[in-house]
């Protein structure tokens, strides 16, 4: 049986930090364009693991990927780490944010739509 416990924010960060939790409904953002933004994060000693997952074959394998310098090598490791990820799901994905950007690029410049919302508004041109 799961019981469902609404908190605010602040609490929810600290019962996910302290493990206080049967199932939990968190997010985690991408912050640099590489798959290691999301496979770091459930490295066992990673302060940020807050499934408290923990796979010592997962764990060597992305060391090992750390320390690869050759792409295609590299992206084996990390397709390897995910695959044992996957196979234990210490997570469930639900869904992907997703965001629309509509502008008229005839008449705006400088305006790159990225998936972190940066804006360099003293860079964008806006012609009639």
């Amino acid at each position: 049986t799961v019981t469902l416990d609404a908190v605010e924010g602040r609490r929810f960060s600290n019962r996910l930090k302290r493990h206080d939790f049967s199932i939990a409904r968190a997010g985690w953002f991408g912050d640099y364009r590489d798959p290691t933004t999301f496979l770091d994060k459930f490295l066992t000693e990673n302060g940020n693991n807050d499934a408290a997952w923990s796979n010592e074959t997962y764990d060597t394998v992305l060391r090992e990927a750390a320390g690869t310098a050759g792409t295609m090598p590299r992206m084996a490791l990390l397709q390897r780490a995910e695959s044992i990820m996957v196979g234990e799901q210490p997570i469930m994905p639900l869904f992907h944010y997703v965001s629309v950007h509509a502008f008229d690029t005839t008449k705006v410049q400088n305006l790159w739509p990225n998936a972190w919302h940066l804006r360099r508004l003293e860079q964008v041109a806006v012609t009639r």
